[in-house]
């Protein structure tokens, strides 16, 4: 038992770092951000809510909350499944798939900031960022993972 308890901490050391280096990675690119467009960071909210390309921000908003979406869905599911089958790897797959996903929101920031100096591209940030803190590995799903006989 206490054996199983040692092989579950470092499981969950794993997945904690894995999900720590993604949200360091989007912290990244909002210092990325910061150096190359300074002149957004001055947050002039005053033009037009859709900035100078309103088609294209407005795509990828919806891209975002599509795929921010979806990360959570997928996140619930995937948890339950591996959870009922004792499937430990699942949470692996889970994790990382899952917060890809928000990585893919902030990129579509990044993305929007360069393109068309956006002034809200902090929204696709904070979306971001929220949807990998909502990823973070809970210890009990990986215990109910790790208990239940396959």
């Amino acid at each position: 038992m206490q054996n199983k308890k040692q092989d579950i901490e470092v499981h969950r050391k794993a997945l904690l770092a894995i999900w720590a280096v993604l949200l360091i990675l989007q912290l990244l690119l909002l210092l990325m951000v910061f150096f190359a467009k300074p002149e957004l960071f001055d947050f002039d909210l005053s033009g037009p809510i859709g900035g100078t390309n309103p088609v294209f921000n407005f795509a990828l908003l919806v891209l975002a909350v599509f795929c921010f979406t979806i990360s959570l869905i997928m996140r619930f599911f995937l948890i339950r499944i591996a959870t009922r089958d004792g499937v430990r790897p699942l949470l692996y797959v889970t994790l990382i798939v899952g917060v890809t996903m928000c990585e893919a929101v902030t990129l579509w920031g990044v993305l929007s900031a360069f393109h068309s100096s956006y002034p809200y591209f902090f929204v696709f940030f904070a979306l971001g960022i929220l949807g990998t803190l909502l990823h973070y590995p809970k210890r009990a799903d990986l215990n109910a993972a790790s208990f239940k006989q396959p």
